[in-house]
């Protein structure tokens, strides 16, 4: 159940996939981010409408039943809506992911529940023909584990990686180090991190 069928998914909570894409080579790894535009509306349980802020972050969204037969399905679709990018959906290992579950503010869910895949690759994803990117995002980037984007330097284009996916990625790469398959993986980047400093 690694992918989290819709027949195995809790019906008091609504679900998220995403891809954290870590290019891994010859150079420093560097991870994929979206730049989310502000102004989209999301109404909250109270009636209230949060309005979400310029933010980088890494492509995620929402499970759709009509679309999706697990989260695998959802974290590869929403990476290629968002990114505008795609790659062998089979390079996402569920050994390599993180749940993280909340209370919910959105109707019709009491929790919410976030699910993250690593995927790291020697090549860069390529573009998706024939689609269009999502409206609500306005570009992808690659940036150097290390430098990830703070709102000050001018490749961050004036916004931060979200507190949120910063949260999470840390999450992620924690889970993976615990896994024997994703140690490996995990403890190359962070020696070659190390290397740059």
């Amino acid at each position: 159940m690694w992918g989290l069928t819709a027949r195995a998914m809790d019906p008091i909570v609504s679900y998220s996939a995403g891809v954290a894409y870590i290019k891994f080579g010859k150079n420093e790894p560097q991870l994929l981010l979206v730049l989310q535009k502000s102004g989209e509306k999301n109404t909250q349980k109270t009636g209230g409408v949060f309005i979400e802020e310029k933010v980088w972050k890494m492509p995620m969204g929402h499970f759709n039943p009509q679309k999706d037969s697990d989260l695998i399905a959802t974290a590869h679709r929403e990476f290629e809506e968002e990114a505008g990018l795609t790659f062998d959906k089979e390079l996402i290992d569920p050994e390599l992911s993180v749940s993280l579950r909340i209370l919910s503010e959105r109707p019709g869910a009491q929790f919410h529940e976030d699910k993250f895949f690593l995927v790291v690759a020697e090549d860069e994803p390529k573009p998706v023909s024939g689609k269009e990117r999502d409206e609500a995002i306005e570009k992808a980037k690659f940036f150097p584990l290390n430098g990830l984007p703070n709102g000050k330097t001018k490749s961050s284009e004036g916004a931060s990686l979200s507190w949120g996916h910063r949260k999470k990625l840390t999450k992620l790469l924690a889970a993976c180090e615990e896994n024997p398959k994703g140690k490996e993986i995990v403890d190359s980047i962070l020696k070659s991190l190390m290397g740059k400093q």
